[in-house]
């Protein structure tokens, strides 16, 4: 009877997500407050939504991990280590090699993945440098999709934008990702709450 040797290499780690909250204040007037409460409160639940989603998408794509979620598009080992980077081709632009070439540096496994969790993100000053990418003779290369209800595909995969991605065009920043999102996971603690002061 032979007993197999343990793998080291299967051994799972464990993260600590520790919630951190957002909080806001919005000041209403005793006089819209009287006059309309329901549409006050309604005022004051889309405000607070759209401050917190641009809060946290914020944090999503570029927190720094310390008291706030850990970004995207910083670069760490408890994250995307710089072992990933695909360098765009140029210091101040988007080259369409480098596209192809940040295609391919994501594995067939997770670049074949389920349909539309792989996806481009970019700024949209970075999505007006690839637009406008031409060949030899003058052609675009990228032809976004015309079709109402589907978005732009570039190289194959649907293309996000975010105002909230980086733009700065110089050595050494990310300006765009791909990504399979099935293996990104966010997690949530409390609810949205309002507190009537």
């Amino acid at each position: 009877l032979q007993v197999n040797t343990e793998d080291s290499t299967l051994a799972y780690g464990k993260k600590v997500l520790t919630p951190h909250h957002l909080t806001g204040m919005i000041k209403l007037s005793r006089d819209l407050v009287r006059r309309s409460m329901q549409g006050a409160v309604a005022e004051v639940q889309y405000e607070m939504a759209r401050d917190s989603g641009e809060a946290m998408e914020t944090g999503y794509l570029t927190g720094s991990g310390a008291n706030q979620p850990l970004g995207v598009f910083t670069a760490s080992i408890d994250g995307i280590s710089t072992g990933r980077d695909v360098g765009t081709g140029s210091a101040t632009s988007i080259t369409a090699d480098s596209l192809i070439d940040a295609k391919y540096a994501l594995k067939s496994q997770y670049r074949n993945g389920l349909l539309g969790a792989v996806r481009w993100l970019f700024h949209r000053d970075a999505i007006k440098i690839v637009s406008k990418l031409k060949d030899s003779q003058n052609n675009y290369l990228w032809l976004p999709g015309l079709r109402e209800g589907e978005p732009d595909r570039l190289l194959g995969y649907p293309v996000d934008e975010s105002e909230r991605a980086p733009n700065t065009f110089t050595t050494g920043q990310y300006v765009g990702l791909l990504a399979n999102w099935n293996y990104y996971e966010i997690a949530d603690a409390l609810d949205l709450e309002i507190q009537v002061l």
